[in-house]
């Protein structure tokens, strides 16, 4: 998967069983969703920023057609237990996030 997992799932791993289902956070660097879902299925929750190049094929509205709609317009697409919301604030703002 990448430098990117192998630090997250190697943080996972090392987290004491008797208090989960826990909820990680991190930003852009660390999130995919072959992460989020890596982290699923151990049981465990996970939010983060992310990259447009790591949304794959996800059918959510164009980010250039985002910026032209009003502040606060937004686009969300959920399959299984990851959801994926883009929105505009400043700038274009994309977040996804795993349930155990």
């Amino acid at each position: 998967m990448g430098l990117d997992a192998a630090v997250v799932l190697e943080l996972e791993s090392r987290l004491p069983p008797d208090f989960k289902p826990y909820n990680l956070y991190f930003d852009n660097f660390f999130t995919s969703l072959h992460i989020l879902s890596a982290l699923s299925e151990r049981g465990t929750e996970g939010t983060g920023t992310l990259r447009e190049i790591r949304l794959k094929k996800c059918p959510l509205m164009n980010s250039s057609a985002l910026k032209i709609e009003k502040r606060e317009a937004m686009t969300f697409k959920a399959h299984k237990n990851i959801i994926i919301v883009k929105w505009h604030d400043n700038n274009v703002v994309i977040v996804a996030s795993v349930t155990a």
